[in-house]
C-alpha cells in the first residue's frame, strides 16, 4: 500500500492516469481460516458478526451530505470494479468510505495490538488482505480511467463537510480535464 494510502488532512486520493499498462493477474490466495480457532469471547464474536458491509453510519452520513450538496450518485455500484460506496459514473469518480479497523487505519499501531491479541495472526492477515485488495481495486479503476477517493470512517464522522468539498473538487477537476481534452 505505502504511498497510495498516504493522508493529506485525513483525505486519501489517487488520480486516475490514462495509463496503457496491463493489469496484473490476480493470484488466488488462501483465506485465513477459523478452523481450530475459538472466538476470544462470546461478546467479541457477536460484535464482529454484527458489523455491516454497507449502509454503515459513516456511509449514510456521507450520502446525506452529498445529496444535500445536490450530487447524484450510485451507491455500492456492482457495475464498477471494487463496488465503490459512491460511484459518479458520468465523471468516473469512485468514492470509498473505509472502516478504520477493517482497512487498517493507523496500521502500525493496530498491527502491534492485534499481534498480541486473541487470534492475532488471523486478524493481521485478514486486514493485510483487505489493504492489498484496496490497492488492487485502485489500480484497476485507474487503469480504466477512474479517479479514486478513499476516506477513513473516522474522518467522515468528524469532518463530513470536508469530505463533500473534496468530492466536489474532484468532480469539478474531472469536468475541467474532460472539457480540455475536447479542444
Amino acid at each position: 500500500m505505502g504511498a497510495s494510502r498516504g493522508h493529506a488532512h485525513g483525505i486519501r486520493s489517487e488520480f486516475a492516469s490514462g495509463s496503457s499498462r496491463k493489469l496484473p493477474r490476480r493470484k488466488q490466495k488462501a483465506y485465513p481460516s477459523f478452523v481450530g480457532r475459538r472466538p476470544s469471547s462470546v461478546s467479541a464474536s457477536r460484535c464482529k458478526r454484527s458489523n455491516r458491509a454497507n449502509d454503515t453510519h459513516p456511509e449514510n452520513l456521507l450520502a446525506i451530505k452529498l445529496t444535500r450538496a445536490g450530487l447524484r450518485f450510485h451507491r455500492n455500484d456492482t457495475q464498477v470494479p471494487g463496488k465503490p460506496d459512491f460511484a459518479f459514473r458520468h465523471h468516473k469518480l469512485a468514492v470509498f468510505c473505509d472502516g478504520d479497523f477493517w482497512h487498517g487505519h493507523r496500521w502500525r499501531s493496530l498491527r502491534a495490538k492485534l499481534a498480541v491479541g486473541s487470534n492475532g495472526a488471523y486478524w493481521v492477515e485478514k486486514i493485510l488482505r483487505n489493504r492489498r485488495r484496496d490497492a488492487t481495486v485502485n489500480r484497476c479503476l485507474r487503469f480504466r480511467g477512474w479517479y479514486v477517493l478513499r476516506f477513513w470512517e473516522s474522518d467522515v464522522k468528524s469532518h463530513p463537510d470536508r469530505i463533500v468539498v473534496a468530492v466536489c473538487e474532484a468532480l469539478s477537476r474531472e469536468s475541467r480535464d474532460r472539457n480540455s481534452n475536447l479542444d
